[in-house]
Formats: structure tokens, C-alpha cells, sequence
């Protein structure tokens, strides 16, 4: 509970915490219904690997989280640099020791590798309507604080989003 959580990295834990929920929401909403129990659970869990990361740091993560904020670096790639990993293999290594299914760890590894690393390449649908989840959701202020990582829409993504269906969405 929200209470029992003490200090900056508690408070952090929370905000993350309080950002995966409407992100996991929208992430429902924004699937068609044969997939939609798949993209909750996506959108709840694209940010366990900062959760496993920040508690495995504890106090570690204050002086992690200022280096982000100093740098102006996304802050998975501080905790990412804390372990000596990119981003993508921090997320790979979680979500292999959390177990989950690969049909949510797959897309939520590419989410992390693609739409995160900004790796060049189609991300699929399911990590992009993470992806969007996510904004969305940074976007209304559910969002965790100043380290809050927003992706800019790419032109092929913003000409999609002016489709009126898209819009009413």
C-alpha cells in the first residue's frame, strides 16, 4: 500500500506503480477483444524491469535517479547502466526471471528494445499500443514525476492517429 511506502524510492516505487494501472487500461482499450486479457497484462507489467530494478538498487537508486535527471537520459537507461546492460537486456533478464509468457514477454522485450531503444525497425502491434498506452497515460499525468519517458509520434504514427476511428478511440 501507497502508505507503507517510505523515502524517495518508495515514493518512486509507488508513482511507477500508480502509472503501469492507467497504462494496463488503456492498453485494453486499445486492443481488439480477442486480445485485450494479453494487453493488460502488458500494459501493467511494461515497467517491471524499473520496479525490479529500483528495489534491487534501494537507497543506490537516489543517486541513480539525479544522474538522469542531471543528464537528461531516460532513467531505464540510468538503472540499465547501474547493471551494466541496455535497457533491452535489463527487461529481457526480468522478464525471464519473473517467468512470464512469452507472448507477453516477447512484445514487451521489443517494446523495450524498439520502441525505447528507438531501434529502427517495426515494433508489432501489441509492444506500439503499449507504446501509446504509455504516452497516453504520461500524457494525463499518470506519469511517474520528472523521469517520466515520453516518445515523440513518428509521422507515419501521427498521420494513423488523425483517422477519425483512431481519434474516437
Amino acid at each position: 500500500e501507497r502508505e507503507t511506502l517510505h523515502g524517495r524510492v518508495g515514493r518512486d516505487l509507488a508513482s511507477i506503480w500508480w502509472h503501469c494501472l492507467p497504462t494496463a487500461v488503456f492498453c485494453d482499450r486499445l486492443a481488439p477483444g480477442h486480445v485485450r486479457p494479453g494487453a493488460y497484462l502488458a500494459g501493467l507489467f511494461h515497467d517491471l524491469p524499473i520496479l525490479f530494478a529500483l528495489q534491487a538498487l534501494g537507497e543506490e537508486w537516489v543517486e541513480c535517479r539525479q544522474k538522469a535527471l542531471d543528464e537528461l537520459t531516460a532513467p531505464s537507461e540510468a538503472l540499465a547502466e547501474a547493471f551494466g546492460m541496455v535497457p533491452g537486456q535489463l527487461a529481457q533478464e526480468v522478464y525471464t526471471r519473473y517467468r512470464l509468457p512469452e507472448s507477453i514477454a516477447g512484445p514487451l522485450r521489443d517494446y523495450h528494445n524498439i520502441c525505447l531503444g528507438r531501434q529502427p525497425r517495426d515494433a508489432g502491434e501489441l509492444p506500439q499500443r503499449v507504446d501509446a498506452a504509455h504516452n497516453l497515460a504520461v500524457a494525463l499525468g499518470w506519469g511517474w514525476s520528472e523521469l517520466a519517458e515520453v516518445r515523440p509520434l513518428s509521422q507515419d504514427e501521427g498521420r494513423s492517429w488523425r483517422d477519425i476511428d483512431r481519434l474516437a478511440l
